[in-house]
């Protein structure tokens, strides 16, 4: 008898164990290299007017099945636990919110937020569309266009693109990005200069690709063609990450961002500074120190040698104009802005 109890205590206990909290996903999120081809064939052109726009032309929540609308689709969609009650109303649930990392047990606390605001969507290209197609856009499951995430933090974004606007979780903006792109990519919408700029950063701190697109292997094989000196090389990044400082150099707010150590540099080279706007030991706080840093001339590894080769070689496949725009580029993502 006590051994029957056991056994039945066992089962209920693994009945009501909660089931694991896991972060959601929307669908069809593309690949790093993905989203940045998608990226480079999006239309650039400026940001249309908002002359017109109003929510109710893209008809939203509409039933997609029996009782459940698309925001309920999606609460139980990218919730865990999640029970409802006849009219699909989530009655109990957890929702792990990617934007911020907060989690909610009550549905009042998420909103279902448009990857690609519908604002935006309207001044990039929705204003032409009909009725139906906004609708389309407006309830789209088919692509990462719907999220569940705290209210907050989404009528903080608003109607914001990523150039103003990205989640408060940086680990999240590589994914972000990708997703964003796609939206844009699938719908034929155009972004402005300042948002493809600002992709382009987000897709840079994707962990699978670098700049160019670059696996690992392949960027082993790049840095060691051109003979550079780097400590890691089988490292994403390795060959684009550039420092003379064996101390200090870049702030270590990405671990694989991480610095490279030249032999041919020695630490004293960072206590030489023969510009005054830049402090000992504190040589590259901000891309604009970093920038003048080069001008200055204070490590010779930028001025011939291995490195020289590799920073041409850098300028030309990048697509970036020339050196100085590069080094800023570098040292803006070091710094994680």
């Amino acid at each position: 008898m006590h051994f029957t109890s056991t056994i039945t205590l066992a089962l209920v206990s693994l009945t009501l164990a909660a089931p694991a909290l896991v972060a959601r996903t929307p669908p069809n999120i593309p690949s790093t290299a993905e989203a940045k081809s998608a990226l480079a064939s999006i239309t650039v052109a400026a940001q249309g007017s908002q002359d017109g726009y109003s929510r109710d032309l893209f008809p939203q929540w509409i039933t997609i099945s029996g009782a459940c609308n698309t925001r309920e689709t999606v609460l139980k969609r990218d919730g865990t636990g999640v029970v409802t009650d006849s009219a699909c109303a989530s009655i109990t649930g957890t929702w792990l919110s990617p934007y911020d990392g907060d989690t909610w047990t009550a549905a009042s606390d998420i909103d279902i937020d448009h990857m690609v605001p519908l604002s935006n969507a309207w001044k990039s290209g929705a204003a032409s569309w009909t009725t139906p197609q906004r609708q389309g856009f407006a309830n789209d499951l088919t692509n990462p266009q719907l999220l569940a995430v705290t209210d907050n933090v989404n009528q903080a974004k608003g109607d914001k693109g990523p150039e103003q606007w990205k989640p408060p979780l940086t680990s999240y903006h590589c994914t972000y990005a990708k997703m964003w792109v796609k939206v844009k990519s699938v719908y034929d919408l155009t972004i402005t200069t300042a948002e493809k700029a600002a992709l382009t950063t987000m897709l840079g701190t994707c962990p699978d690709a670098d700049l160019w697109g670059r696996s690992s292997v392949e960027n082993k094989s790049f840095v060691t063609a051109l003979g550079m000196p780097a400590v890691d090389s089988g490292r994403l990044w390795s060959y684009y990450r550039i420092s003379c400082f064996t101390e200090g150099g870049f702030p270590r707010k990405r671990d694989w961002l991480a610095k490279d150590n030249f032999t041919s540099c020695s630490s004293s080279d960072e206590n030489t500074n023969s510009d005054p706007s830049i402090a000992d030991n504190d040589c590259c706080t901000s891309p604009e120190q970093f920038v003048r840093l080069i001008n200055c001339n204070i490590c010779p590894l930028f001025e011939s040698g291995s490195a020289g080769n590799f920073l041409d070689a850098a300028v030309g496949q990048s697509g970036i104009p020339d050196l100085p725009s590069l080094l800023k580029r570098i040292a803006t993502e070091a710094n994680g802005s």
